[in-house]
């Protein structure tokens, strides 16, 4: 998965839309049984904006949708798997952690096999509960339950991403205070919001964001907000 930084984050909120969504179907082989759907891809997308949790403005559905094997939805996220992959998988699969969380969000249930596979980082962790917060945006206790989640990760990627990249910092504890924003928790929110003021940027965006999440911290709007695009 393209990780989404500052940089990617200035050009959606700047660039103009280039293209429209394409989209067409995929044949996907599930690499537990060998069975093969259908999946919607899109041959190109454009975006322009971005909203305050960091979701994309586009023409398409963001975040990009995940292929899930029949089932077990399991989500496939590569075009080969080892052997060995497939059969660590196929026992996952079957474990009554993961049937717990299958029907999840489709980043939710990624986030739960790559931690389990060795493939979670501090980031990757972050980066997706976050795409899970944008999935369940109309269900208000789900959506809670994965900001709480959301912001223990961030909590303990803090460190490391302060050290290691500065940009993404940023637009990872900005886009949790929004998280906990629209889910109610407005101390939360401020909160992490003093953090990020505490860490000063150069950025005219960056900026704008803290403004905009300030105020509508202050009116307790939990509503979602796009930030205006620079034209």
């Amino acid at each position: 998965m393209k990780k989404l930084i500052l940089a990617v984050g200035l050009a959606l909120v700047m660039a103009p839309a280039a293209y429209a969504g394409t989209p067409y179907p995929i044949k996907v082989e599930c690499p537990l049984t060998g069975e093969t759907f259908t999946h919607t891809a899109t041959a190109s997308y454009s975006t322009y904006g971005m909203y305050l949790d960091g979701m994309p403005v586009g023409s398409w559905t963001f975040p990009m949708p995940v292929p899930q094997c029949p089932g077990s939805r399991f989500p496939v996220t590569k075009e080969d798997y080892t052997d060995a992959e497939k059969t660590a998988l196929r026992a996952l699969v079957l474990t009554s952690e993961y049937k717990a969380v299958q029907n999840e969000a489709s980043y939710y249930v990624m986030d739960f096999v790559m931690a389990r596979t060795g493939e979670q980082t501090p980031e990757s962790h972050v980066w997706m509960l976050l795409q899970a917060t944008w999935q369940v945006r109309a269900d208000a206790d789900v959506y809670a339950r994965y900001a709480g989640e959301l912001t223990a990760a961030m909590d303990a990627a803090s460190d490391q991403l302060g050290s290691e990249d500065p940009a993404n910092w940023y637009f990872y504890q900005l886009a949790t205070a929004n998280v906990l924003r629209q889910a109610g928790d407005f101390g939360g929110a401020a909160s992490r919001v003093a953090v990020v003021e505490a860490t000063p940027s150069d950025q005219p965006m960056v900026r704008k964001w803290i403004e905009m999440t300030r105020a509508m911290i202050t009116a307790r709007d939990n509503t979602s907000e796009e930030i205006p695009r620079e034209d």
